[in-house]
């Protein structure tokens, strides 16, 4: 009799074991809380940005980015892509805290958010086509 009792105990003790073994108890990452910050100075955001520009409608393939901003609030961009190189450049003017550019060519609007200690700048835009974008950009060093 004894035995029978010790057989279903250490059966229930492996399961035990096993399924604690298989369970994630280490802490999960919680995704950072972006908070938007008023721009009141392109000086605020001068330097070199990066980031991925995805297309509306949209593409097979997202393109890397990169943005230029100087004190003044001139820019330049550039993005390779398959099919050639989209660029531009302009001023950009802050407008609610926001940086806008327009053109013939389109228009950008840009925010500044911040979290963790780290900067992103969320630009949308649309080109005279009507395609529109959309990019995360974050500073490079």
């Amino acid at each position: 009799m004894r035995r029978l009792v010790r057989w279903p105990s250490a059966v229930l003790a492996l399961i035990w074991i096993a399924l604690s073994l298989g369970c994630d108890t280490t802490p999960h990452a919680r995704p950072p809380q972006w908070t938007a910050v008023e721009i009141t100075d392109a000086a605020k955001v001068a330097g070199k940005w990066e980031g991925i520009l995805r297309r509306t409608p949209q593409n097979k393939r997202n393109d890397l980015v990169a943005l230029i901003i100087e004190p003044d609030g001139q820019f330049r961009f550039t993005s390779v892509r398959t099919i050639g190189i989209l660029s531009g450049e302009g001023t950009f003017a802050i407008k609610d805290g926001k940086l806008t550019f327009s053109s013939d060519r389109g228009t950008i609007n840009a925010g500044l958010f911040e979290a963790d200690g780290k900067r992103m700048l969320k630009a949308e835009g649309i080109a005279s086509d009507g395609m529109t974008y959309s990019s995360e950009l974050t500073p490079i060093p």
